[in-house]
């Protein structure tokens, strides 16, 4: 058994959105976390019944619908090539592993690295120098080791201008004290890729699948393989 799980952002509009996870899942869950509140579910074994091929839709009025093949969600073998036009609607994701604290990993020649949390009180906060805010925001991991104890993960959940100032920074629950900061993720486990890139295999999501009518919002996904 397999399971990722990662949040991301809808596309500007309602385009084919493929994500390449870097394997061909037998299950997957998406989750609209903004107003529209729409999720959809996807199974091999959904696609051995012809009114469900891609899976099912639920509304947030609870109406669960069925999608027919090329209307849902579907795998995706990988392996082409991201083209100009799909770099530029930023309908293919794959994996965002850099650590955003390291200025070299976004914009050296403007930022800095970011190396210690100040704690001023409860949740709140600041680093040492300004972040990067296309990359950095609510919705980041950051990962604050204090002393000689090991590196504990919070969320980002609230931030002012660039972090740098004091209390600019509320953490999802009171931090330690002061101390290192080891790691920041980007707000989004998944980014666009860049025009030419391969995309790895995964899963695609068509367009017409009204979890798409909520453009420019957050979505989560988990997807994994069965033991058999």
């Amino acid at each position: 058994m397999r399971v990722v799980s990662g949040t991301f952002m809808l596309p500007a509009s309602d385009i084919d959105l493929y994500f390449g996870i870097g394997f061909i899942p037998d299950w997957v869950k998406l989750y609209n976390m903004n107003a529209n509140e729409q999720y959809a579910h996807w199974s091999i074994h959904m696609m051995r019944h012809a009114a469900a091929l891609g899976g099912i839709e639920e509304d947030d009025d609870g109406t669960i619908t069925p999608n027919t093949f090329e209307i849902g969600i579907a795998p995706w073998r990988g392996g082409n090539a991201v083209t100009a036009a799909q770099a530029t609607a930023g309908n293919c994701l794959t994996w965002d592993k850099l650590d955003y604290a390291k200025a070299v990993n976004h914009d050296a020649q403007t930022y800095n690295d970011i190396t210690k949390w100040n704690f001023v009180t409860g949740q709140t906060g600041y680093w040492d120098e300004a972040c990067n805010t296309t990359y950095v925001g609510v919705g980041s991991l950051i990962w604050i080791a204090s002393g000689n104890s090991a590196a504990k993960r919070y969320v980002v959940a609230a931030l002012t201008s660039n972090g740098e100032v004091s209390a600019e920074v509320t953490l999802s629950e009171a931090s330690v004290l002061s101390g290192d900061i080891v790691r920041i993720s980007s707000m989004y486990d998944l980014k666009t890729m860049s025009s030419g890139a391969v995309l790895p295999a995964g899963f695609w999501l068509d367009s017409t699948a009204d979890f798409l009518t909520a453009t420019s919002e957050q979505g989560f996904f988990e997807a994994g393989t069965y033991d058999m």
